[in-house]
């Protein structure tokens, strides 16, 4: 199995236990990091993993959605990242602001 094979049966196991409120919160942690170091640019992957994290912020496993969000502000808080951190922030508000979590992560990532 090829390393994009293997990586794609991790991130079916993970999405698989994200539907499942009970589990650990890790698992949106481990989500952002294996969807972060696969092939592709940066800026493609964010539409869909802010997409993916919405989706469990509003019920699905909110746990897990600050988790995957917590793991992500740092990547996007890196220097090169700013103007992809402040378009996160611009295309996701509406649901950012709803949670004050996420606004303090999104705060110490701009600091």
């Amino acid at each position: 199995m090829t390393e994009l094979g293997k990586r794609e049966v991790v991130l079916a196991r993970i999405e698989h236990e994200l539907t499942n409120p009970d589990t650990n919160e890790d698992f949106g942690r481990a989500w952002i990091t294996v969807t972060l170091s696969g092939k592709g640019r940066f800026a493609k992957k964010l539409p869909p993993i802010a997409t993916r994290i919405q989706q469990l912020m509003a019920g699905q496993h909110p746990h897990a959605g600050r988790a995957a969000i917590s793991t992500l502000m740092p990547h996007l808080a890196q220097q090169e990242a700013t103007p992809l951190l402040k378009r996160f922030i611009k295309q996701n508000q509406d649901w950012i602001r709803n949670d004050t979590h996420c606004w303090t992560l999104v705060a110490f990532a701009i600091s």
